[in-house]
């Protein structure tokens, strides 16, 4: 496998301008990730990650606060159509359970396609309609990992997608909205659960709000 700069196929070419050419050359199967001026080029057929459509669960319906249940479904009905990242931390980890399996089983009643995100390879749904991505407890993926996640075709055919990252302590912030203002993306939004300081700006808030 080799990525000479062709479209489609690594990163641009470098010209009689003083750019510089860069040629990836792997064995079949290998999977090589280059990162160029901010933006990450994958080749291979090894993904980081697959999605899984999320059962709906059995027995009574998850407890969680109706007003943060109102704010994620703010945020997810709310333009852009591209993907929108929202990150929900802090509390203990069976409230960010409880909120996720309940905003999931509202969001599925309501028509999106509900799936979780894993590590590893696998395979990767898709939807013409509308589609909600969750990662739960996103601690052990990379910025880099998060980045290709968001950037996942499957996370560009319907015609609105969500992804719903959930964990005790978020990750860089700055450099998360950084990566995805590379890809061209919508920042992302933060939302806190009781308990846990603010680490500091954490962007817009699914109800338009700005925390310090």
């Amino acid at each position: 496998m080799a990525s000479d700069g062709a479209p489609g196929n690594g990163p641009p070419e470098g010209g009689d301008d003083g750019s510089h050419r860069l040629r990836i050359t792997a064995e079949r199967g290998a999977r090589v990730t280059a990162a160029l001026h901010g933006r990450l080029y994958v080749e291979g057929d090894s993904p980081d990650h697959h999605l899984r459509l999320r059962t709906p669960p059995s027995g009574a319906p998850a407890q969680a606060d109706p007003a943060l249940l109102a704010r994620l479904a703010a945020w997810r009905d709310s333009p852009p159509a591209e993907p929108s990242v929202l990150l929900l931390y802090g509390g203990s980890r069976s409230e960010r359970s409880s909120l996720t399996t309940e905003f999931a089983s509202s969001s599925a009643r309501g028509g999106w396609t509900v799936a979780d995100a894993h590590l590893g390879p696998g395979p990767r749904t898709t939807t013409g309609g509308r589609l909600l991505v969750i990662v739960e407890e996103a601690g052990p993926w990379s910025l880099d990992g998060l980045q290709l996640l968001a950037t996942d075709p499957a996370l560009r055919t319907p015609e609105r997608a969500r992804l719903l990252l959930t964990t005790d302590r978020p990750p860089s912030l700055p450099a998360l909205r950084h990566r995805l203002r590379k890809a061209g993306l919508p920042e992302p939004c933060a939302l806190r659960l009781p308990g846990l300081p603010l680490p500091g700006t954490t962007g817009p808030q699914p109800s338009g709000e700005s925390t310090p």
